[in-house]
């Protein structure tokens, strides 16, 4: 089943970064998005259906409504139950917080290495 990865975070050179890394790293990966606010994750989540669906979402937005990835998580598991929703974040008090929510199915500490997100990113679409 073909996956669609939705990449949110408000660094949007990091989101691009991010996109062309897992590309490489994950070339069956073809179909990768990029949202760089909460309400342009939301959108993508809600445009990507009949996919195996994957969502990485940075925790902080700079969102007038002081929304933050959880909400982009929280979306993405009640409109996609079946997705994998991951989170990064570089506040380990947040992470620690984060662990406990159910909308977060795995969280990657900033900064992390793009090859390890990778190997969990091809472990996820193995599962799928």
């Amino acid at each position: 089943m073909p996956t669609t990865l939705i990449i949110a975070d408000d660094d949007e050179a990091l989101c691009r970064s991010l996109a062309e890394g897992l590309r490489e790293f994950v070339p069956e990966l073809r179909d990768i998005h990029v949202a760089t606010s909460v309400d342009a994750a939301i959108e993508r989540i809600d445009h990507a259906e009949g996919k195996s669906l994957i969502v990485l979402s940075d925790l902080n937005f700079h969102d007038p409504r002081r929304r933050t990835g959880l909400d982009v998580l929280t979306h993405a598991m009640r409109a996609r139950p079946e997705s994998t929703r991951i989170l990064m974040t570089g506040e380990s008090e947040a992470a620690d917080g984060a662990r406990a929510d159910p909308s977060v199915t795995a969280l990657f500490a900033k900064p992390f290495r793009l090859d390890v997100l990778a190997r969990s990113i091809r472990a996820i679409r193995a599962r799928h």
